[in-house]
């Protein structure tokens, strides 16, 4: 009996081919569906019996998943659960967006209209999100994945949640170092879609730059490097800034850089003010999703 109602599928349907994947939830295989001949992506979750059960993160992972459903967010196809074992089947997606452009851009700069391109899809997936208030809260390159057509998939909902208006308080501990928001790692517990507005704007920026822009070590090493490039925010730009919890009198004050010296590159005008409009430091500031889809830059897609 499938106490769950995911499915009657067996994973005996879904020959594996290549391991694609691997981290502290499991592995994730590029599979075959022996019925209908497809390639899936089939993700393996760990279960302890004896203990947890079902992991939460898998649990709201299936959740979210089954609420979405938008061509720029990956599908959950299918859900096997048997005792000690789950398996989540996706679509399959060739690439995630690191190795799609190691591929088509190994040696010259990213085309600015791909670039537009590629943002436009992910700011469309992030904004059908937010409209159906799911904070996806781990946006990164890893987990921005790419059909073997250009279509772009938001993936990866393990760490997302449901939220609502006001905001409730959540763990820190979500984000990446080199992509969480600068009011995250400053001590905010109550925070909303304006923290994967910052995460797509490192993305964005990382388009440009063809490598990440802000490689911290650790949380402070990470907020020294935003500082460093963005300027040291103060209490005319961010009201409030130095009482957060982790904001430190002794930080440098850095001055802001040009946008061409961050990226060594030479981006549009209309690409710099969305990227600064997406890498506010005050959170309440950031351009939302479906208004950066209107910004010049985009809007001629």
């Amino acid at each position: 009996m499938n106490p769950f109602n995911f499915g009657s599928s067996k994973p005996e349907r879904y020959a594996l081919k290549d391991k694609i994947g691997s981290g502290a939830y499991g592995e994730v295989w590029k599979a075959k569906d022996v019925v209908t001949g497809k390639i899936v992506a089939l993700k393996k979750i760990k279960v302890e019996v004896e203990t947890e059960g079902i992991p939460s993160s898998a649990l709201r992972e299936i959740a979210i998943l089954k609420s979405l459903n938008h061509p720029n967010i990956v599908k959950l196809l299918d859900v096997i659960a048997e005792e000690g074992k789950l398996y989540l089947i996706f679509e399959y997606c060739k690439y995630d967006l690191r190795s799609y452009i190691l591929k088509n851009f190994p040696n010259q700069a990213i085309p600015e209209n791909e670039i537009k391109d590629i943002m436009k899809q992910i700011l469309s997936g992030v904004y059908y999100c937010h409209s159906n208030r799911v904070l996806h809260r781990d946006l990164k390159p890893a987990n921005i994945l790419v059909t073997e057509d250009g279509t772009v998939k938001i993936a990866d909902f393990g760490l997302s949640r449901f939220y609502s208006i006001p905001v409730k308080k959540y763990s820190p501990e979500i984000i990446t170092v080199w992509y969480r928001g600068p009011e995250i790692l400053l001590g905010v517990e109550e925070y909303g879609s304006s923290t994967d507005i910052w995460s797509v704007g490192c993305i964005f920026g990382e388009l440009f730059k063809k490598f990440p822009l802000f490689t911290g070590d650790c949380e402070i090493g990470q907020l020294l490097k935003i500082f460093e490039m963005l300027g040291t925010p103060q209490e005319n730009e961010w009201v409030g800034v130095t009482k957060l919890k982790n904001y430190l009198q002794s930080f440098p004050k850095f001055k802001r850089k040009p946008w061409e010296n961050i990226l060594k590159s030479n981006p549009s005008l209309e690409a710099i003010d969305l990227m600064e409009k997406m890498l506010t430091f005050n959170p309440v500031e950031r351009i939302p999703a479906k208004i950066a889809l209107l910004h010049p830059f985009l809007s001629k897609v």
